[in-house]
C-alpha cells in the first residue's frame, strides 16, 4: 500500500479481528492510517466494495483471478505473509473433510502457489 492511498476509505475485515490489524499495520508500516474504514466479512467483498467505489483493499495475490471490472491490483512494497491452517475434529471426520485435509497437506508441502 502507498503513503498516496492516505485519503482514500479502506475496506477491511472487522477491526476486532487478526487480519484487519494486519491490515491496518502494513498501512502504519506506509506511512498512514486510512479512514473512514469499512468492515466486511468476505476477502471477495473487499474486491466488491473497492470495485464499486467503496476505498482500497488489502486482499491476497490470488483475489485478482476474480477480474473485476474497474479493480487494479498493485503489489505491496514489502511482501505480507499469512500463514493458514486447517483444523478439524481427530475422530468421526466425514469422508470430503479426509479429502480435503489430504490435498491441503499436499498442497502446504508442495510449495506451490497454484491449487
Amino acid at each position: 500500500m502507498r503513503a498516496e492511498l492516505a485519503d482514500e476509505s479502506c475496506v477491511i475485515h472487522p477491526t476486532q479481528g487478526r487480519s484487519s490489524r494486519r491490515a491496518l499495520a502494513a498501512c502504519a508500516r506506509s506511512g498512514f492510517v486510512p479512514a473512514p474504514l469499512t468492515e466486511v466479512g468476505e476477502t471477495s467483498t473487499h474486491v466488491v466494495f473497492a470495485a464499486a467505489g467503496h476505498g482500497v483493499a488489502l486482499v491476497p495475490e490470488s483475489v485478482q483471478r476474480l477480474r473485476l471490472d474497474r479493480v487494479v491490483h498493485v503489489p505491496l512494497a514489502e511482501t505480507e505473509t499469512v500463514t493458514r491452517g486447517l483444523a478439524r475434529r481427530q475422530q468421526r471426520n466425514p469422508r470430503a473433510t479426509e479429502r480435503t485435509a489430504v490435498m491441503v497437506e499436499q498442497y502446504m508441502s508442495s510449495g506451490t502457489r497454484q491449487p
